[in-house]
């Protein structure tokens, strides 16, 4: 009925919750179809990712009934197109290994050796990746009749295919938001679509995928958003706010367009929300919120307009909304907080006051104290630990110079278990559903603890991942071009922030 409405996407999900379910019930055979046909569905709708899971499914429970020959060409297949993809080529090795050792499965050597020399002409870097030497491996210890190397061979496959930051899935996911405007989560979060481009537009950007988006369109939607005053509102419509007038900077200057508003008149615009005791509201209904102040100094630093404001009065507005514990609240005498710790240490950063009103030793001890036994960190004491902290609280020690207070493995392994590994996207905690603000977070995270430059021998996709600036949440080459400078203890400590100024 579905397909006979043209709803082949539609279809094409239900059809999977089919395949799910009779693969939950252990019966392969319709699972097998089910799958199959839902990847046939996604395929009509031109949804190749979704189609490509669902065949990488047909593939699993075909070699699962004993028929490597069909697994082995699914797989021989997916790689071939992977390799026409920019986001998906890295795949491409991984399905080959995966076609391999189906060949492998068949107890045909000349098969076997026929086929490697095919996926060398499929990938030239094949035979030198980690995946073809483990494929390589397996066929040396199985001409050789030896178990034992076998079982070494198989081991070493296992123990290297440990969990990692799966770039294309995540690609996928982020690439699918532009076309969410209608769906019940962008309904909810309609006020502030701004902002969510601001994750999207950065996420893309650090992962070094920004070719992959129209600079025009996002633009487009972003001078929609632009008032008369030089503040920006969270989507169309909506009153201006400094929150989304800073994100809508960070996007213009991401894409390097900041030359098309006046400048002058958004700086005009934040510099009057500053009040005589040197905080700031953050519209015209007078919220004051530490936020607000580091939004205001953030937005003031990229458009060169610092003067415009009484800096130390701000700096001592920070100060005031010290706690005890080393940690800040958003106003005087309110609990620290991850978050607002972020914003009142990130503004007296841009304020060059970080030494004078920070005790480092305090503050770092109660941000190491944010980390739970899961490796995660929370916002404050006896919370779940949430992967948006991964940003707030990090960002923040890395300022003071005390990322080495936490257990940095422990983090990024709590991160990694927050992918969602099929549709992509990264979720607060493990196994809840993924959004863009904490998929961007999560990323700045793992780029902050080293990460990706500890892998990229490993996974080569790593390697055009850039830097994030723990100031000015955007990526370093960008901060650089504009001249930015914060204050930061210590950086010598810190090897990947040397280029931070």
């Amino acid at each position: 009925m579905l397909c006979d409405a043209g709803r082949f996407s539609n279809a094409a999900k239900l059809q999977k919750q089919i395949a799910e379910t009779f693969e939950a019930q252990d019966n392969k055979e319709e699972a097998l179809e089910n799958y199959r046909q839902a990847a046939d569905y996604f395929s009509g709708e031109n949804q190749s990712s979704s189609a490509n899971s669902m065949l990488i499914k047909v593939a699993q429970i075909s070699a699962q009934l004993e028929r490597y020959d069909a697994a082995r060409e699914i797989y021989e297949n997916l790689a071939k197109s992977s390799m026409d993809s920019n986001l998906l080529k890295f795949n491409a090795k991984n399905h080959l290994l995966n076609a391999g050792i189906c060949a492998l499965a068949t107890k045909d050597l000349v098969l076997v050796q026929m086929k490697m020399g095919e996926y060398q002409d499929i990938d030239y870097t094949f035979g030198d990746s980690r995946e073809g030497k483990f494929l390589q491996g397996m066929v040396k210890a199985y001409e050789s009749f030896s178990a034992d190397a076998f079982a070494d061979a198989v081991y070493q496959i296992m123990a290297d295919c440990k969990k990692k930051f799966e770039l294309s899935v995540h690609l996928k996911h982020l690439l699918a938001l532009k076309d969410k405007k209608e769906d019940f989560e962008a309904c909810m979060t309609e006020h502030m679509r701004l902002s969510g481009m601001y994750w999207g537009v950065g996420a893309m950007y650090l992962l070094g995928y920004e070719q992959e988006m129209d600079p025009e369109t996002i633009l487009k939607e972003v001078l929609e958003c632009y008032h008369d005053n030089g503040g920006f509102g969270g989507n169309v419509g909506h009153d201006p706010h400094l929150l989304y007038t800073l994100h809508a900077l960070l996007i213009l200057a991401m894409l390097n367009a900041l030359s098309r508003i006046d400048t002058l008149k958004t700086a005009s615009y934040v510099a009057q929300l500053q009040l005589a005791d040197g905080s700031f509201v953050g519209d015209q209904w007078g919220e004051v919120d530490t936020k607000f102040t580091y939004c205001a100094l953030s937005a003031l630093s990229i458009l060169k307009q610092m003067h415009l404001v009484d800096v130390a009065k701000a700096m001592e507005h920070i100060n005031s909304c010290k706690n005890f514990d080393g940690g800040f609240g958003n106003l005087p005498g309110c609990e620290s907080h991850g978050g607002h710790v972020f914003t009142a240490v990130g503004a007296l950063s841009i304020g060059q006051a970080v030494t004078k009103y920070v005790d480092a030793e305090l503050l770092g001890w109660w941000l190491s104290e944010r980390q739970c036994d899961s490796g995660g960190l929370n916002g404050r004491p006896e919370k779940q630990a949430d992967v948006c902290y991964s940003w707030w609280d990090i960002a923040s020690l890395i300022m003071i110079g005390k990322l080495d207070w936490i257990n940095k493995d422990k983090l990024i392994d709590y991160i990694l278990d927050c992918q969602d590994l099929e549709d992509g996207g990264i979720a607060d905690r493990p196994g809840n559903i993924a959004d863009v603000f904490h998929t961007f977070f999560g990323i700045c995270g793992l780029i902050m603890l080293g990460y990706f430059d500890r892998e990229a021998t490993k996974h080569p996709e790593y390697a055009g991942i850039r830097k994030i600036h723990p100031v000015f949440a955007l990526p370093v080459d960008v901060t650089e071009q504009l001249e930015l400078s914060a204050e930061i203890i210590s950086p010598e400590s810190m090897a990947s922030y040397s280029e931070c100024k």
